[in-house]
């Protein structure tokens, strides 16, 4: 017994008690980029359109998994990514199911990425989905935005005749009053 508790006491076994609990939590989170890596498979697992789509408490998690690994990587490059994909997530499960906690949490993750984050490459793209969002979320319920009109249609000239006249691209994209005055059909192959 007192040969087992002066193995306890020594140097060495103190040391290396100390190494394993400072890198127990790297050991169990992983490093940002695996962090991140596994982020990313399970935001483009999830299902966005169709009849079925993900369950909004699974986009949800996922959401927050971005929010966790922005705090607990901050210092790394892809802290910024994580509130990019986080934010996107709580935007696509407002698009899907319509409640208003998931467009109000991406707008906030948006809000970090844009004040911890000002030097990223998001950070443009985070402004203007931002500024968007705002103002989608401001605006009344109901209220339908004016519509453009439609460009003017041209009277004359080469508009006029691309409109009239040029086919789709599966047709060629030619003019059609061209088809057939080539003489022999040019196969495929040979353009």
């Amino acid at each position: 017994m007192a040969r087992s508790l002066s193995l306890w006491r020594s140097p060495f076994t103190l040391a290396l008690a100390g190494v394993l609990a400072l890198a127990a939590p790297a050991l169990v989170h992983g490093s940002a980029r695996s962090d991140y890596e596994r982020l990313l498979a399970r935001v483009d697992a999830l299902r966005l359109d169709g009849p079925r789509p993900t369950p909004r408490p699974q986009m949800r998690r996922v959401a927050a998994e971005g929010e966790t690994l922005a705090k607990r990587h901050a210092a790394s490059g892809y802290a910024d990514n994580a509130l990019w994909q986080a934010a996107t997530v709580a935007l696509a499960a407002h698009r899907v199911y319509g409640q208003k906690a998931d467009r109000t949490h991406g707008i906030e993750l948006l809000e970090q990425l844009v004040r911890r984050y000002p030097s990223s490459s998001l950070a443009p793209q985070a402004k203007a989905l931002l500024r968007k969002q705002q103002a989608a979320a401001s605006a009344k319920p109901g209220l339908v935005a004016k519509a453009t009109p439609p460009a003017p249609v041209a009277q004359s000239g080469y508009q006029r005749l691309y409109i009239d006249h040029v086919t789709q691209a599966h047709q060629g994209a030619d003019f059609d009053f061209l088809a057939g005055c080539r003489g022999a059909d040019i196969p495929r192959e040979s353009h």
